[in-house]
């Protein structure tokens, strides 16, 4: 009997011990993001995420380093993290962080859509919301002005070439096998 209570003070010591580690080495991470020096925060984050750490908090913060880098890819996928988490309270801040990534990206259709879900989620949870708002009136004005002038459907990144009138039009491309058979005049 007093074996197993020295083995299990034993083994809660060393668990105490590796959380206070984990906690220092997360610590470590913030203060080196707190510096700017974003690719050393991310290892570091990555290295507490290796033994264990995996929370909102953590995809949080790395999703801004990244965005900070200018990895806008991975930026997204460390907001879809913590949407992953179920802690919600954090679920408007991951949408607003996507959306600018979307955003500096140049995709404003799904910047709006992450904007906007950070506005109703910050709404829900009584959050100041103003800078979510802001962000997704700035976005919806980029949309509208682009459908004004008629170049909505641009792809990112690139500009309107003019036609020229030697070009011949070609119908669009079928999208899917139903579109495929009706262009074929099959049923």
């Amino acid at each position: 009997d007093l074996r197993a209570k020295m083995l299990n003070f034993e083994v809660e010591t060393t668990l105490a011990y590796e959380d206070m580690q984990g906690e220092s080495l997360y610590e470590q991470a913030l203060q080196e993001y707190s510096a700017k020096n974003y690719e050393k925060a991310l290892t570091m984050f990555n290295n507490v995420l290796s033994q264990g750490y995996d929370g909102a908090d953590i995809h949080s913060d790395m999703s801004i380093a990244y965005y900070n880098l200018g990895d806008y890819e991975n930026c997204i996928q460390e907001s879809r993290k913590v949407l992953a988490t179920g802690e919600r309270h954090l679920y408007a801040f991951a949408n607003y962080n996507a959306g600018k990534a979307y955003e500096a990206m140049e995709n404003y259709d799904r910047a709006a859509k992450n904007y906007h879900r950070a506005v109703v989620i910050a709404e829900e949870y009584n959050m100041n919301d103003a800078v979510y708002q802001k962000a997704a009136q700035r976005v919806d004005s980029v949309i509208k002005s682009r459908q004004t002038r008629g170049d909505e459907n641009i792809p990112q990144k690139q500009k309107k070439t003019p036609q020229l009138a030697s070009q011949k039009k070609y119908a669009p491309l079928p999208r899917n096998l139903k579109q495929l058979r009706q262009s074929r005049g099959e049923k």
